[in-house]
């Protein structure tokens, strides 16, 4: 498994807004080029993850929601079962599953993890999940998947629904 961190950031105003961006690089310069970005780092941008793994027939850790292969293979479960089930049980659960700030999916990797020396997970929601069973490979499969730290805003319903006693 390989998995690259990044931080993706942006300029405030790209070339969608060429109006407008003209006129702030206008005002900061007479007469410089009007090729510059403009940036404004509030904290925006998004913490992510870019995963590549591998799976395969014959491996015995657990795959889905049961440890034990005389439970499936099911739509939630494919332990034991042969690469293309496996495949089919992952992205089934990505398919279905809602992973967003209402209902964020829970990330440990790392320093990310509890007890980790930032003693959490991360609340992250997934994006673009793929997997590919190899055509000169008869047992191994390739996935790769994003996932983006997003905040958990049933933190701020919370607060919201609370009341002075």
């Amino acid at each position: 498994m390989d998995v690259e961190e990044s931080i993706r950031t942006g300029y405030l105003i790209d070339s969608a807004g060429d109006n407008l961006y003209a006129f702030f690089v206008g005002l900061l310069d007479d007469g410089a080029s009007k090729r510059k970005g403009i940036s404004l780092d509030q904290g925006g941008g998004q913490h992510v993850f870019e995963i590549d793994f591998m799976g395969w027939t014959g491996e015995t850790g657990q795959w889905g929601s049961s440890p034990d292969p005389a439970k499936g293979p099911n739509k939630r479960t494919a332990t034991g079962a042969d690469r293309i089930t496996r495949m089919n049980v992952f992205m089934n659960y990505l398919r279905v599953g809602q992973t967003d700030s209402i209902t964020p999916a829970r990330f440990e990797y790392g320093q990310y993890t509890p007890n980790g020396f930032l003693d959490d997970h991360l609340d992250v929601a997934v994006e673009s999940p793929n997997m590919v069973p190899p055509k000169d490979e008869s047992s191994i499969f390739d996935g790769s998947l994003t996932v983006v730290e997003i905040a958990d805003l049933n933190d701020v319903f919370d607060g919201m629904q609370q009341t002075e006693s």
